[in-house]
């Protein structure tokens, strides 16, 4: 039988809370959006080469909570850069 090994971290006080206030919700998950105007022609090829750059150079871009087995809490899983 193999076993997925996962990396987590303790969560911030500050996501900790943010978890704890979501989870008398459950219709949505919690998440940070936003909208940009881009007036002009835009190469979408280049743009989408940025964002994943930016994403592979912040961790905090791609992390998400994850609940493990036995734990009340979540830890923080960094996916990879890729």
């Amino acid at each position: 039988m193999s076993h997925k090994v996962i990396e987590g971290f303790r969560l911030s006080p500050q996501q900790k809370h943010l978890w704890l206030v979501q989870q008398g919700d459950h219709s949505l998950p919690y998440r940070a959006q936003c909208i940009m105007l881009i007036k002009g022609n835009l190469d979408r090829d280049m743009f989408t080469a940025a964002v994943r750059q930016v994403c592979a150079r912040h961790e905090i871009l791609r992390t998400t909570f994850q609940c493990l087995p036995e734990m009340t809490v979540p830890v923080q899983v960094i996916t990879d850069g890729g």
